[in-house]
């Protein structure tokens, strides 16, 4: 209905005055000329006074083509006057559908607005996200994904006429104006949504939105919202229940694009990836430090934790590095205790071929390259540069070093919404398997834009954190069985429930459970017998020391200290040292937490299974 709604909205008067033609031109061969003259003049005669009269000729004399000649021409006039309405009126037939006619859908709000080009949010935030500033083009992508399975209504503003009938051949009802917030509300039919998804550039304004969203008249049971807060950084400044009551916090799941673009990459691209049982140091190198790169950065800092139990090395290329990194470290101060990072301050089209032994000089050697800048053509001549002569070098053996480690470099090459030249790249470049194109809808994968799409759509990134908070809430229900006194854990509660830093704890203990895996040769794989797995008890030692240098770290990251005396309120903890400076309780603890990794991929229908792995050493 929306594809046949939108093709006569386009060429509907086109096709009415056609047929009109067609049919006088037949009316023309079966009739006399005399006919046709009367008939032609009278047809003037009624385009003239067009809604004035009524057509008022005798078809008597004429035949059936000179009668549809007449209806179809009418109904042109009358479909040129509708249009002519709706045009002086600002009325769209999007709008009509959106809010008279949908049911639960959902609805994207998106773009930028005027004033949003503040300092800090665009500073910091390498012009506020991976698209220099504005969520439009991450919008359509999404809007294109969804469409495949659900109705969907994208406000956003400035619509260019080729994006437009993408969007209306897969059913997207496109709401293109500058629209205000309570406009918004009443144009896309929000009060018979499912969803929305509020990522307009402003944060104030998508909290504004998800906050009129779930005011009393939206009656949806199961309506929820999708805040974006972007740069990541905001995340820690704003808390929503400061802005929403509590009956409402359940239903609003805030995000950061950069924050979920730096979990998917160190999920598929972990630099441990390549060497995941060396006790050598491990060295990457990020190039671009906008939202995506500072939200990789310190995500590193959070999963960034071996077995060899040293600090990751990361070398930093931006034309403004060092200004970056010094902002960084004002909101994370103990970054540095976790990431050994250079900076290099060089710009962009500065970076020349044979710069990665540059880049080396005094570090381990590279074994992953993150390029993350915000233009394509940029990116394009970075990789280029950097992994030709490499890989070259590594195939034919006439670097000694690659050649004997059998690891030549990777490279993650970020895939800003709505670029075209980078794909093109990847298919053709002849570098599969070391040459790694990422976005966070688009993957090249037939259908995999839409799997990708839903898995946002229903928080798939955070099934695993999921699971490890309902763990924890079933052994708190467990021990209150055992001890009814007991008072019952502050957070075992329901994930939506949860306050954010918490959700975000649960985040990171799941994403580091690969990295453990990694750490012993082991791997999740999906599970075909029921043969339990079971960790040595050296295994589970490396793993209970690996889990506890990465809550030191994310404790230390989010601002707690050491403490003699635990205060909560202040920061302070008793447990933030060395693995082999804690107590035996706090041990088991931790021992207890790695041992029931096997139980939670269980429930994911994953098992464990060993791999041969080689240590490498130089």
């Amino acid at each position: 209905m929306k594809k046949l709604l939108v093709f006569f909205d386009r060429w509907g008067l086109s096709i009415l005055l056609g047929a009109t033609a067609a049919a006088f031109c037949m009316a023309f061969v079966m009739t006399t000329t005399e006919e046709v003259t009367a008939t032609a003049q009278s047809l003037g005669t009624q385009f003239k006074n067009a809604f004035l009269s009524v057509l008022d000729i005798d078809n008597s004399s004429r035949n059936e083509w000179l009668i549809r000649a007449e209806a179809l021409f009418k109904l042109s006039i009358a479909w040129a006057a509708t249009r002519l309405y709706m045009k002086t009126a600002g009325l769209k037939w999007d709008t009509i559908s959106a809010r008279w006619l949908l049911r639960r859908h959902i609805v994207i709000v998106a773009g930028g607005s005027r004033g949003s080009s503040s300092d800090g949010e665009v500073r910091l935030g390498g012009g506020g996200r991976t698209g220099g500033g504005d969520t439009k083009d991450l919008a359509i992508e999404l809007a294109l994904a969804l469409a495949q399975s659900h109705d969907v209504v994208l406000c956003v503003p400035d619509l260019d006429d080729s994006n437009r009938q993408r969007l209306w051949r897969v059913g997207v009802k496109v709401l293109a104006d500058r629209l205000g917030v309570r406009d918004v509300i009443r144009a896309a039919g929000l009060r018979r949504a499912q969803v929305l998804i509020a990522m307009r550039v402003v944060s104030e304004e998508n909290i504004a939105l998800c906050r009129l969203a779930l005011s009393s008249t939206v009656r949806g049971a199961d309506f929820f919202c999708k805040c974006l807060l972007e740069p990541s950084r905001l995340k820690r400044g704003y808390k929503l229940e400061d802005y929403f009551e509590r009956e409402s916090l359940p239903r609003v799941r805030q995000f950061s694009e950069s924050e979920l673009l730096a979990r998917r990459i160190l999920r598929d691209h972990p630099p441990d990836a390549a060497l995941p049982m060396s006790d050598e140091p491990f060295h990457v190198l990020v190039i671009g430090l906008g939202a995506v790169g500072q939200a990789l950065l310190i995500q590193l800092a959070h999963l960034g934790h071996y077995r060899n139990g040293r600090r990751l090395q990361v070398t930093v290329v931006d034309p403004v590095a060092s200004q970056f990194l010094t902002e960084i470290l004002g909101i994370y101060p103990s970054l540095m205790e976790w990431l050994e990072v250079t900076t290099d301050d060089r710009g962009y089209e500065d970076i020349c071929e044979g710069d990665i032994r540059h880049f080396e000089h005094g570090k381990a050697p590279l074994r992953m390259i993150y390029i993350l800048t915000t233009d394509e053509i940029t990116n394009l001549r970075l990789s280029r540069l950097l992994l030709g002569p490499h890989f070259r070098d590594a195939a034919n053996g006439s670097d000694p070093e690659a050649a004997s480690l059998n690891t030549p470099i990777q490279a993650v090459v970020l895939d800003s919404p709505g670029g075209v030249v980078l794909s093109e790249f990847a298919s053709t470049s002849g570098y599969l398997g070391r040459f790694w194109l990422f976005s966070l809808i688009r993957s090249g994968i037939p259908g995999n834009e839409q799997r990708l799409a839903d898995g946002f759509l229903s928080d798939m990134d955070d099934a695993r954190a999921r699971l490890l908070h309902d763990d924890y809430c079933s052994k708190d229900d467990q021990a209150q069985t055992r001890d009814p006194g007991r008072a019952r854990a502050r957070y075992n509660v329901p994930w939506e429930c949860l306050p954010e830093e918490i959700r975000r704890a649960n985040r990171l203990a799941a994403d580091h459970l690969e990295v453990k895996l990694r750490a012993i040769g082991c791997k999740a794989v999906p599970r075909e017998s029921a043969d339990p797995f079971i960790f040595s008890t050296d295994e589970v030692e490396t793993l209970a020391r690996m889990e506890h240098q990465r809550w030191w770290a994310e404790k230390s990251l989010a601002g707690w200290r050491y403490g003699a005396v635990r205060n909560d309120e202040q920061k302070i903890h008793t447990d933030m040292l060395p693995y082999d400076q804690l107590s035996e309780v706090v041990k088991q603890y931790d021992r207890n937490s790695v041992a029931m990794i096997p139980a939670i991929l269980k429930k994911e229908e994953m098992t464990i299974t060993r791999l041969v792995c080689r240590t490498f050493s130089h």
